[in-house]
């Protein structure tokens, strides 16, 4: 990612997205007044932050974020805040070097995927959590953007390009249900597991507003349209889907909505 990126992220995907999650979490779990945390695709560093500033000297934060310029925003935001007690570590080589002990507590960020891949699997995460320890799973479930893929099945089918359609229904089914994650932590050994789901609504002012908001520009809509054969067919695709959104709200605002996804368990 490059540094733009990077900013815009911070701009728009951190209070747009990741702050959503954040909340849930704050009503879902309540964290340890000490120990050690470690934050796992942390962003630019926001969550950890704050929950090291709010736990105070007792408890230490490790923060990983999957890219370089990511967590340069992080360490600006905690220098700048004159937080102390949390710590960067620079990936997951190194976690498992210095990582002395488990950590009672371990976040690991999974919505935003497969936008950018995870740094480590599930079986690798439950060997960082201490035995009695938790895991704050964060993820996109299957039934998010549905809307969307509405008229995007619209678009493909005004276009005469049905060809895709099956492509499209796959791409649909690709995100898996909660229920496929928990058995996912089952088998690595976590127990006491918990789902919890909530469904986010996202409002634009238009069509245009949503194909070039960076909430939707950077993370969903190049992987919404690989689905298509080529350079010169991803804009028709995307021009009939502007069209069909402006003809059907009617002046109004067009929402789209996400299932986001915590799944909680003790190891």
């Amino acid at each position: 990612m490059n540094r733009e990126d990077a900013c815009l992220y911070d701009l728009f995907l951190t209070p747009g997205w990741r702050e959503r999650y954040d909340q849930i979490v704050d009503q879902e779990f309540t964290f340890p007044k000490s120990g050690r945390i470690l934050d796992l695709e942390a962003g630019t560093g926001g969550f950890a932050i704050e929950l090291a500033r709010r736990s105070g000297d007792k408890t230490e934060v490790v923060l990983v974020s999957a890219d370089p310029e990511l967590q340069t925003i992080a360490s600006e935001k905690a220098r700048i805040g004159k937080v102390t007690n949390v710590r960067f570590s620079s990936g997951v080589s190194e976690l498992r070097d210095t990582a002395p002990e488990p950590f009672d507590v371990v976040s690991v960020d999974w919505s935003l995927g497969p936008w950018r891949a995870p740094l480590m699997e599930l079986a690798e995460i439950s060997q960082l959590v201490r035995p009695g320890g938790s895991i704050i799973w964060k993820l996109l479930v299957q039934g998010s953007f549905d809307e969307l893929f509405s008229i995007y099945w619209e678009a493909l089918y005004e276009l005469d390009l049905m060809e895709y359609s099956s492509k499209l229904e796959r791409l649909i089914l690709a995100r898996p249900p909660l229920t496929s994650y928990e058995e996912q932590a089952s088998a690595v050994g976590f127990r006491q597991i918990r789902g919890v789901t909530s469904r986010e609504v996202f409002t634009f002012a238009d069509a245009n507003e949503f194909l070039t908001s960076p909430l939707i520009r950077l993370p969903f809509l190049p992987l919404w349209l690989e689905i298509l054969p080529d350079e010169q067919t991803r804009p028709r695709v995307t021009a009939s889907i502007a069209t069909i959104i402006d003809r059907e709200r009617q002046g109004g605002s067009f929402e789209v909505s996400s299932r986001a996804a915590l799944l909680i368990a003790r190891r």
